[in-house]
């Protein structure tokens, strides 16, 4: 059972349990390392929106770039749900969709019990600009990862102020 509160933060009636087709995402993001301890809690290390090429090479078909990626996927429901599939597409920038091979079937307990997905893999990539990973359950788009390829070196932050 859930409990919602409204804006004058008073206790509500209970909300019905969700339908359990497919889950909530709790986080997906792509960062430079993921660690699992022995108690199977996950760190995402280095967060990543942008990848640079310190170099600036040409890309092409002919000579695209291998990028090492970790991508985090955190999957939750309220109510427990047997077994789903979880794949991935690619979007490039100029517009092109790419099925990525694997596939991972997926249990999730419900509650606060929820699955997490590590996927380690290079990409390689024949343009810059803005790229997206679709994540998908049982075929369904669940949710979308940015993260972009530029040129150049990392442009130097300001100062905060404190």
């Amino acid at each position: 059972m859930v409990i919602w509160f409204d804006s004058s933060n008073q206790i509500g009636q209970p909300i019905p349990a969700m339908p359990a087709s497919r889950p909530l995402v709790a986080a997906a993001l792509v960062c430079e390392k993921i660690l699992t301890e022995k108690d199977n809690v996950s760190s995402a290390i280095r967060i990543v929106d942008t990848f640079y090429l310190n170099e600036s090479p040409q890309l092409s078909d002919e000579m695209p770039v291998g990028v090492n990626m970790n991508l985090l996927l955190m999957l939750k429901s309220q109510n427990p749900i047997p077994s789903g599939e979880v794949s991935m597409k690619m979007r490039t920038p100029s517009a092109q969709t790419k099925d990525l091979p694997n596939k991972y079937t997926l249990t999730i307990k419900g509650g606060e019990a929820g699955s997490a997905l590590h996927i380690a893999f290079v990409v390689a990539l024949k343009e810059y600009g803005l790229f997206w990973f679709d994540i998908l359950w049982n075929g369904e788009v669940l949710t979308s990862v940015p993260f972009r390829l530029a040129s150049g070196q990392k442009p130097a932050e300001a100062p905060q102020a404190g």
